[in-house]
């Protein structure tokens, strides 16, 4: 038996936790792990790095929308440089809002960063398979990646206007499911495009 089919197999069959599947896991370049745990891999790991860098994400935000409202109105701009706009919004706003919109952020990589990482293996096997490039080169990984990246993206941008409009607004909505209702319900079809168009 394969040592792929091998551990296809005892992922598909043993309820064992992801981190005991990680560590029983062989090692060498041709392993390939299993498509849904690819998924759930890259699913954590952009959690992971969402939640280090959204107070970040929060404060370029509010960068822009400030200085969007200092060019309509001439007022000068409250919020100038990373770090000043993070320190105001814990002051006025409480260390919360630096984590508005974590939970559309949350799922905008469980959508996308599952997609992206957890496809780019079948991807590249396809490349090879149709174009005759070889999985290691540069060019079918290039090609992988932009294919995935762009599949992620299409799927989960409606999630990225979601987290950007708690973002702006910390208010707004109650709960994530009442933002998707509301936006989806006035919105429609739009939200599904409102980053490819931007």
């Amino acid at each position: 038996v394969s040592t792929q089919s091998t551990w296809g197999h005892s992922f598909s069959k043993s309820p064992v936790s992801l981190f005991r599947i990680v560590k029983m896991a062989p090692t060498g370049s041709d392993v390939k792990l299993p498509l849904p745990l690819s998924m759930i891999i890259g699913g954590i790991s952009g959690s992971v790095g969402e939640i280090l860098t959204i107070p970040l994400d929060t404060a370029k935000v509010r960068q822009q929308v400030d200085g969007e409202k200092a060019l309509q109105t001439g007022a000068p701009r409250k919020y100038v440089g990373t770090f000043t706009t993070l320190k105001l919004l814990l002051n006025e706003e409480g260390i919360i809002t630096w984590y508005r919109g974590l939970s559309a952020g949350l799922l905008r990589q469980m959508v996308f960063a599952s997609l992206r990482i957890g496809l780019y293996d079948p991807v590249r096997e396809s490349v090879e398979s149709t174009l005759g490039w070889s999985r290691i080169s540069a060019k079918n990984n290039v090609l992988s990646g932009l294919l995935t990246g762009a599949f992620g993206i299409l799927i989960a941008s409606p999630t990225d206007r979601i987290k950007v409009v708690f973002q702006k607004n910390p208010d707004a909505y109650s709960s994530l499911r009442h933002a998707i209702r509301d936006i989806a319900g006035k919105d429609g079809y739009k939200l599904k495009l409102s980053l490819l168009t931007k």
